[in-house]
């Protein structure tokens, strides 16, 4: 599969979130958001194309567990 460089900003406490779950799975964020990218579209696909709104801090959920091991 082809691929591309791709630039986005990504909030702060998303981007702990997403360090925590490359430390926890010994991955790399590429692979992470590439999975992440693949689950949003297939549930946008059954959703009929309804994309959900745009994000905000206070929609990450609070009650995951994520926590630096060490």
């Amino acid at each position: 599969m082809k691929s591309k460089l791709v630039a986005f900003r990504c909030p702060l406490e998303l981007l702990d979130k997403l360090d925590i779950i490359e430390e926890q799975t010994q991955s790399n964020r590429t692979a992470i958001i590439i999975e992440a990218l693949r689950i949003f579209t297939r549930q946008v696909q059954k959703r009929g194309g309804q994309v959900v709104p745009a994000y905000t801090p206070s929609a990450i959920p609070k009650d995951l567990n994520f926590r630096k091991k060490g």
